[in-house]
């Protein structure tokens, strides 16, 4: 991207590519010189800074959703284990009325 071509839209999205951690090492570079020269980038870049929330965080969030998720899997298996022995039971007890009648 050249600096002279770069709208509101693509100056946001680089932002947004930098704090998310997915910037190329070019475009990286070409939002750090306008953050340095220009006084309303710099000041956007700081209120887009504070709204957005810390990379710790996200990741703190994923494990956390991923032990839930994981924990909703433990819980199925054993419903699915409890259903089997269920029909088992039930199975074993159509059985044993046949044999008696």
């Amino acid at each position: 991207m050249d600096i002279d071509n770069l709208d509101d839209m693509d100056l946001h999205q680089l932002m947004i590519e930098k704090l998310s951690g997915i910037i190329t090492a070019e475009d990286d570079h070409l939002l750090e010189q306008l953050i340095l020269k220009d006084e309303e980038v710099r000041k956007q870049w700081e209120d887009l800074k504070r709204s957005f929330p810390a990379r710790d965080n996200l990741e703190y969030d994923l494990v956390e959703s991923w032990e839930k998720i994981s924990g909703n899997a433990r819980l199925s298996r054993r419903r699915q284990w409890l259903l089997r022995i269920s029909a088992a039971a039930l199975l074993a007890g159509v059985i044993a009325c046949a044999f008696f009648i």
